[in-house]
């Protein structure tokens, strides 16, 4: 009984980022290579959208509801294939399932070529794997100055949102910076037991009867930012109407 209820309390634990890393990395690598000069798409372009299409399934996230992390980290592996798109998928006469959804996708990319930036997207990502290669030789204490500049590159490549939370910029930032490093998955920062507890009541609090209260555990979940991540991942399903909606507000789940 108690393997069972230790496997259980695993599966529930498991990160789907996690799990799919592996193929995250593999496809940020083909996608990084996979420029070229020719009129019509290369080789290599479309194994590198298969292999981002095969990263995304297997991290979870071709889910229809996606928290703000999730969202960003998945905009950041499709634009990272940005500066490889050059013209057009070369015409089929019986296209199969798999070119179509990898002409969807370089067709979407190319619709994101048009960035608010004074620089490319091909520089825009050169900047950011010098950033990557700054967050890698440096020491932990350090490595918040790193992705705060690789936040503001996220921010004009689109990846993040303007004026998103900081617990959002600093964990997409960090998962982008160990991509592309190749570096191990970067899970998320994990609460202490005491920290744990608060949260839980500031996740209670935020279904109470008092609005003011409600607005307050709200803001003291935003302050707390990452670490609280899990929690509301679990309150934003919730039986309780307001706090499974002031959960996914946190999240950034859109309605």
């Amino acid at each position: 009984m108690a393997t069972i209820l230790a496997l259980a309390l695993l599966l529930q634990a498991r990160d789907p980022l996690a799990d799919g890393w592996t193929k995250m990395r593999d496809a940020w690598k083909a996608a990084r290579e996979a420029g070229g000069d020719e009129d019509y798409v290369a080789d290599r372009l479309i194994e590198a959208a298969a292999r981002l299409h095969a990263a995304i399934e297997a991290s979870g996230l071709s889910a229809k509801e996606l928290s703000a992390e999730r969202v960003a980290i998945k905009r950041a592996l499709k634009v990272r294939l940005v500066p490889a798109v050059k013209t057009k998928m070369p015409s089929v006469d019986a296209p199969t399932e798999r070119e179509r959804e990898m002409e969807m996708i370089i067709e979407a990319l190319r619709e994101r070529r048009g960035l608010e930036s004074k620089k490319t997207a091909g520089e825009l990502l050169t900047d950011l794997g010098a950033r990557a290669q700054e967050w890698s030789r440096a020491k932990e204490a350090d490595r918040p100055g790193a992705e705060a500049r690789a936040a503001e590159l996220l921010t004009q490549l689109g990846v993040l949102p303007k004026g998103a939370a900081p617990w959002l910029r600093r964990r997409v930032s960090r998962v982008v910076l160990a991509l592309e490093c190749g570096a191990d998955y970067p899970a998320p920062a994990r609460p202490s037991d005491a920290l744990r507890a608060r949260i839980a009541k500031l996740v209670d609090a935020m279904g109470g009867d008092d609005p003011a209260e409600r607005d307050r555990a709200y803001d003291e979940l935003v302050e707390i930012g990452e670490a609280a991540v899990p929690q509301i991942e679990e309150a934003a399903t919730s039986e309780d109407a307001e706090i499974r909606a002031r959960a996914r507000k946190l999240l950034g789940i859109k309605e």
